[in-house]
């Protein structure tokens, strides 16, 4: 019986919080969850599923004469970001419904920033890595005939960035257009046609697929 007051102490100030409490718990249950079963699996299970609808900002990056797709949604949403943002969220928005007298409004306004700021940390900090381990150790045959996805759009004299799949793992390196008046759009798919100095060129599917069939 005293357990049972205790655990209906603990949970008030959530059922008073209404829906959004309940909203903030199940995140936390939810997100929480599926971090530890990643961490228990080796991190291989949020495994980045990114959203790419192939949207292209053409926005300078990084290097000189490069169109570096940051409006792509695929530079900032992914399911490592999902789950992120809901133990984030469900986290904060939890802690404050429980120890403090917010304002609905503000609580959930820090649990979205919350959600937000750690998400968006860890799937930039995995993407970095990702990319780093793309462009280390790598052979040539490692890339070289391999179907890839681009990130970065690709407009000569520019480079851009395709992701490909190497070794069970999908990789991002930077990558230019076989043929000088070739562009790709970020979503497009292409194949590996070479390999020189950390950087692949690629031709269109259709082109790849043509001169292996002539």
């Amino acid at each position: 019986m005293i357990e049972l007051l205790a655990t209906s102490y603990e949970f008030a100030p959530l059922a008073a919080a209404g829906v959004l409490g309940m909203i903030y718990l199940i995140s936390l249950i939810v997100g929480g969850g599926l971090l530890v079963i990643s961490t228990f699996l080796g991190g291989d299970a949020d495994a980045d599923a990114d959203i790419d609808p192939g949207v292209d900002g053409d926005v300078d990056g990084d290097v000189p004469g490069d169109h570096a797709g940051v409006m792509s949604l695929s530079n900032w949403f992914s399911m490592r970001f999902c789950v992120y943002f809901a133990a984030a969220f469900g986290l904060v928005g939890t802690t404050l419904v429980s120890i403090t007298n917010l304002l609905p409004a503000v609580v959930l306004t820090c649990a979205v920033l919350g959600g937000l700021v750690v998400g968006q940390g860890a799937h930039q900090v995995m993407r970095s890595l990702a990319r780093t381990s793309g462009n280390s150790q790598v052979r040539r045959e490692d890339y070289v005939d391999k179907p890839g996805r681009v990130t970065i759009a690709i407009a000569p004299p520019g480079r851009g960035e395709v992701a490909i799949q190497v070794k069970g793992r999908e990789r991002f390196i930077p990558a230019t257009a076989q043929r000088g008046d070739d562009r790709f759009d970020v979503g497009s798919k292409v194949v590996v046609v070479g390999f020189n100095n950390g950087t692949v060129e690629v031709v269109s599917e259709k082109e790849h697929e043509f001169v292996n069939q002539s």
